[in-house]
């Protein structure tokens, strides 16, 4: 039996509902009765499992615009500011980066 998926191992996307739109990378597909297909995600030292429906291959421009503004991050550097705001954690990948 043949699985198609919209996604591949190796390949780099963003969770649609990430204020940060930082990339993922698929480690694993796992796939379920019913077509059900769910994706483990590594980004940095966090994992995450998620649905197909959860996932982008391109990243939210304006809900990344959005989170960096609201945060006063440097959007045209695609950081956290942290002169302003000091570090925290999860802070996003340099824009073009992957979170490896």
């Amino acid at each position: 039996m043949e699985i198609k998926t919209k996604y591949n191992i190796e390949q780099l996307v963003y969770l649609k509902h990430d204020p940060e739109q930082r990339q993922w990378m698929i480690v694993s597909i796992l796939v379920f009765s019913y077509k059900i297909i769910r994706y483990n995600l590594v980004c940095g030292t966090e994992e995450f499992e998620a649905n197909q429906f959860e996932l982008s291959a391109e990243r939210n421009e304006a809900l990344y615009l959005d989170y960096n503004k609201n945060k006063g991050g440097d959007v045209d550097a695609g950081y956290y500011n942290t002169e302003t705001h000091g570090s925290y954690p999860g802070q996003p990948a340099p824009a073009g980066t992957a979170c490896l």
